[in-house]
This record gives C-alpha cells, structure tokens and sequence, in this order.
C-alpha cells in the first residue's frame, strides 16, 4: 500500500499501460503522488488538460523528457521518489528500418539510464519494469498462433551475450 508521502515516477505516462498505471493510482484517495513522465509538451499538456478536471490536487505531476537517452535525463524526475514504473520504450508505427537505432537503443539505454537515476538517490524502494509483445515478436515472421514467444533471440538476431556486452551490462 501506498502512503500520501509516496512519489510513484510513471514512464511514458501517456502510453496505454502506464496511463491506466496513473489512472489507478490517483484512485486511491489518500494515495501517492505521481511523477508522469512524457517526451513532448504536447504530450504533457494533453495530460495536464486531462487530469485538470478531476480532484488529484497537487498529486499529479507531468514531467517532459525529451531525449530519454540523454546522460542523466531521468535524474530530476526520480530525486525524491520512492517507487518507479518503467513504462516507457518505443512504439513504432509502420516499418522500422534500422532495428537497433529506432527499437532497441531506446529501450535499453532508457532502461538503464531510469536504473543510473534511481541510484543516485537513496529514496527509492522499489522498480517496476514493463515490456510489451513487441518485445517479443517478429513482424517478419508474422502471427504465429502456435509460437512460444521468449527473450531468448533479439529482434536483431544476436545473441543475448552480444547484445550485453554492446551496452556494457554485463
């Protein structure tokens, strides 16, 4: 359960899942507060506009992010906080020409840069990570009813072990 003290940073809050993550902790009356995270000011006025109407107070803060692989870009919005839910990671709609620089890095480096700001301050009790199908699956491939999808084989084709050591998480 959450105290009113809490701060809960939400990435990509004006994504599918993390906007239902935000929603539901507003929910509780004498909930957290909420750190949204979004990566344009459009994006950030489309949930201030939102949420302006109903009664979350103070509670709700929307923090824009533009460059989520920028050297400390998650530093200001995690300072303080006590939860994280990493929501955030890339969509792409239509075709992806370089797998690496549009899926991939974002992913990865966002993952870690959130994981480096969360260091840095001793506050945090606790991280949520999220992923999605499109972790998963191989639009190449196509819809394989009877696949079992996993992480064992990136959508690069390398191996887990290759793509570690790439970004230095080993």
């Amino acid at each position: 359960m959450f105290l009113p003290t809490d701060i809960v940073v939400v990435t990509g809050a004006n994504g599918h899942l993390a906007s239902h993550i935000v929603d539901q902790l507003l929910a509780f009356p004498d909930g957290p507060r909420v750190r949204g995270t979004v990566r344009s000011q459009e994006s950030r006025d489309t949930i201030s506009e939102y949420y302006g109407g109903k009664e979350v107070g103070s509670r709700l803060e929307v923090f824009c992010v533009p460059d989520m692989l920028g050297e400390g870009a998650f530093d200001e919005v995690v300072e303080g906080a006590t939860h994280i839910a990493h929501v955030a990671s890339p969509l792409v709609i239509g075709r992806v020409t370089d797998v690496a620089k549009e899926l991939l890095d974002p992913a990865i480096l966002g993952t870690t840069g959130i994981f480096k700001a969360a260091h840095k301050t001793r506050s945090i009790r606790a991280v949520v990570i999220t992923s999605s199908f499109g972790a998963a699956f191989d639009p190449a491939a196509g819809w394989r009813p009877s696949y079992t999808y996993t992480s064992v084989r990136p959508l690069d084709g390398s191996s887990n072990l290759t793509l570690l050591s790439r970004f230095n998480l080993d």
